[in-house]
């Protein structure tokens, strides 16, 4: 366990009272290492106390560089104003004072003195940072800062840190003019002043994600939305409520606790989890309680379209209150208790998992004041939580989780200090102590690798990113002119907001939370459904083309759901083709350095080389630069790896405001009930003359910039995405029971192993998707492609790579 911020206080303490020749007089041999020390430095003898101060400076030795490197560009920016603001010389006597080294008083300590004291050195010489020590204090020197005009000083000073245990951060108190005497001294062993706010190491790919935060300035605090670099900040709320536990539930939307009026003269007791808009600022209760009702806290949203929070309702004291875990319907409002408390335990801040599958909550043992720990269960298991049989604990309250779930981070504190980040490898039990506190929110980007956090210092607030394990270099974000308490960060990756909603006679619409949606089954749902529970896509990522769900009728002019029938016309790919030329050209006019991703499997391929046939043969005027197609068998689905993690790691690869299209296949039960069917079987007839067509249009695509894939390539088949043929022999070992059906099967004129899945799905009333699903489609499927798996993941692979 690394000793923190109040292992420094009680050795800082300990070193000014008798021990002090001791620790300070050098290193006195080597000694073991003093972590085993805990709760007893107070007790501990001098050689201890002398290793533990070691081992204090090196873990707070980051600190003390962040907080050089700030001083340092404040300084040496010699704006004597902000130098007021910063340094607390402004509005508060004595708490900053210009003094000579040595020297006990000082008799500058007012505002206008020091003032005049900075514009005095500051017309000489422009101050130059040469270092900083650090020990019981932290000094940082500059060359050049001097104004008192004494001959005997050199004209160096030194500015004096003391560590603030409450903030787990450094804070001026005194200029110390540096005497020449003791100056080769003071300069001997400086480590060499640096910039640790490095901005080439921050991803500037993040600089638009928005980060939400709950700002003070004087009693009322409100919340804030900005880009993560500063800029574009709004002001969502102007209220006198308290506010708290501010959390983004997707892209637009974050909730947060509202605990009711500041002031005990508002009559209004309304109080409860509030859903709010980032760029509307439109609120709405999910939940209201008012009177003695109890209090909502720790908003948290999960996959299945809920908020998970816990409810405080009084006792008849505070040990007597009971603290349980509660779902909202972000929809209906529909308020679910989930866990049943006993008197003298709680269970709070329930943090689901970016899956979904699991779920951390705090809990409270009787006796103990504060989190005693956070449980990790199974998210079908929660309503059987019991506190009296907990499984391992992990130390601290839930705050969030890693975006892969790797990792749950928590605040705790060590012996009573302020809280601190830790986390938690969720499958080693793992646990790592950040020196990050968490006094003033904290939160994560969304690849995981940034820890973004707030740093208040004398009303003024700085948002930093840095690294876990890694403390320097530390990125300054930004900084504000009040302090913020709590902030969350944008969960994944700034996308532009599109608006493309549909075309008339219409298949094409964006999936969005409001407005008009398609209504679909099959395989691209399943896909669709994964990647937003288990990828942290948006719904907004996807587009569909589908001929089922609606359909724009003319006569009405109105959208009619589409149930079990498909008209000629929009089963035809030449039909389909036309609009996808037009989605494309709507997409290029909306953004035209927007990538655009389309992912197709079966007979999806065929209409969309006719529309780029089409777009090629019209000479259309369209930046085809950048788009990408993949095209995917549907027996890829449920054969070594599955579909949905080919187009998981295909989006990863994708730039971050790409456009994800997906094609949904053919209406069920079977492809050959429609005339789709029969147009594919008319593509199918030939297959030299339609090779060599697919050929010069893959050719002409890949002219164009258009990166062309296939993930799916037999050993009898070319990646053209001809359509392959099953060897006879083993259609004779899967058919030999049944000679009637293999001659069924064989008189169809569409070859190739998926044929099987729609023949046989016809036969037995259910589709091809279903039946590669069910028992017997999936061992087909495996026998299939059983003897290339292994040629099939070696070219896929090398295909991603590309």
């Amino acid at each position: 366990m690394s000793l923190t911020a109040e292992h420094w206080r009680r050795v800082s303490n300990v070193v000014r009272g008798v021990t002090a020749g001791v620790l300070l007089a050098g290193h006195p041999g080597a000694f073991e290492s003093p972590r085993n020390f805990g709760r007893n430095l107070q007790t501990a003898s001098a050689t201890e106390l002398y290793l533990a101060r070691e081992q204090v400076l090196n873990d707070l030795s980051p600190a003390a560089a962040r907080a050089a490197a700030k001083y340092q560009k404040i300084i040496e920016g010699r704006d004597i104003a902000e130098i007021a603001r910063r340094i607390g010389i402004q509005g508060i006597d004595a708490r900053f004072h210009w003094k000579v080294q040595g020297v006990s008083s000082s008799p500058f300590k007012n505002e206008s003195q020091m003032i005049e004291l900075l514009k005095t050195s500051f017309s000489k010489t422009a101050p130059e940072c040469v270092g900083y020590t650090l020990g019981m204090e932290l000094r940082v020197v500059f060359k050049n800062l001097s104004a008192l005009g004494f001959s005997e000083l050199s004209g160096y000073s030194g500015v004096i840190f003391h560590f603030n245990p409450r903030f787990i951060a450094f804070m001026p108190t005194r200029v110390e003019e540096i005497p020449k005497k003791d100056l080769p001294q003071t300069l001997a062993g400086l480590k060499p002043c640096k910039n640790y706010f490095t901005e080439s190491e921050y991803p500037t790919s993040f600089a638009k994600t928005k980060v939400v935060y709950i700002g003070a300035k004087g009693e009322q605090g409100d919340i804030y939305v900005a880009n993560l670099d500063g800029s574009e900040e709004k002001r969502l709320t102007n209220d006198d409520r308290s506010k708290q536990d501010v959390k983004f539930i997707n892209n637009e939307e974050v909730v947060y606790a509202d605990l009711g009026p500041k002031s005990k003269s508002v009559k209004d007791s309304k109080r409860g989890i509030v859903k709010l808009n980032i760029h509307t600022g439109k609120e709405e209760y999910l939940t209201s309680l008012g009177g003695d009702q109890g209090l909502d806290l720790c908003p948290s949203s999960d996959v299945d379209n809920t908020v998970k929070f816990h409810r405080i309702e009084a006792g008849k004291n505070f040990v007597e209150s009971f603290e349980n875990v509660y779902s909202v319907d972000l929809r209906t409002k529909r308020v679910e208790q989930i866990t049943s408390d006993k008197v003298s335990s709680a269970e709070s801040c329930p943090t689901p998992s970016p899956d979904g599958k699991q779920i951390a909550i705090g809990t409270y043992i009787s006796g103990r004041h504060g989190p005693s720990g956070t449980v990790i269960y199974p998210r079908d298991q929660l309503k059987n939580f019991n506190p009296e049989k907990l499984p391992r604990l992990i130390h601290g309250g839930p705050l969030f989780w890693s975006p892969d779930g790797r990792w749950l981070y928590t605040s705790g504190a060590e012996d009573e200090a302020y809280p601190l980040l830790f986390r938690t490898e969720v499958s080693s039990g793992k646990v790592e102590s950040l020196l990050i506190n968490t006094w003033r929110g904290v939160s994560i980007t969304p690849d995981g690798n940034w820890i973004i956090t707030s740093i208040s210092d004398g009303g003024f607030a700085t948002v930093i990113a840095q690294q876990p394990k890694e403390h320097i270099p530390t990125h300054r974000l930004f900084e504000r002119d009040f302090a913020i308490y709590e902030l969350t960060v944008q969960p994944k990756v700034f996308v532009p907001k599109r608006k493309l909603v549909g075309f008339s006679p219409g298949l094409t619409t964006e999936i969005v939370g409001e407005g008009v949606s398609l209504e679909t089954s099959g395989l691209t749902d399943e896909l669709q459904t994964e990647l937003i529970q288990e990828d942290g896509f948006e719904r907004t990522d996807f587009m569909r083309f589908s001929p089922r769900g609606i359909y724009w009728d003319e006569k009405t002019g109105r959208w009619l759901s589409r149930t079990s029938s498909c008209d000629d016309s929009l089963s035809s790919p030449e039909w389909r083709a036309d609009r996808f030329v037009e989605s494309i050209i709507a997409l290029r006019e909306a953004d035209s350095d927007r990538e655009i991703v389309v992912v197709t499997h079966s007979e999806g391929a065929i209409p969309w080389l006719t529309a780029m046939q089409k777009i090629r043969d019209k000479k259309l005027n369209i930046n085809l630069q950048g788009i990408k197609f993949i095209f995917v068998d549907a027996p890829a689905q449920g054969v070594g790896e599955s579909v949905i993690d080919i187009y998981n790691r295909v989006f990863r690869d994708a730039s971050s405001d790409a456009c994800k299209i997906i094609w949904d296949s053919m209406p069920q039960p079977s492809l050959l009930n429609f005339d789709a069917g029969k147009n594919l079987i008319n593509y199918g007839k030939n297959r030299v003359a339609r090779k060599q067509e697919i050929n010069e249009i893959v050719s002409w695509m890949k002219a164009q910039g258009i990166g062309v894939y296939a993930l799916i390539n037999y050993q009898d088949c070319v990646i053209s995405l001809n359509i392959c043929l099953m060897p006879e022999e083993l259609v004779e070992i899967l058919f030999l029971t049944n000679p009637s059906r293999l001659e069924d099967m064989l008189s169809q004129e569409i070859p190739g192993a998926i044929n099987i899945g729609r023949f046989l799905g016809a036969i037995e009333g259910f589709g091809h998707d279903r039946f590669f699903k069910s028992e017997i489609g999936r061992a087909i499927l495996r026998a299939v492609i059983g003897r290339q798996l292994d040629e099939l993941r070696a070219t896929r692979q090398s295909i991603l790579q590309e």
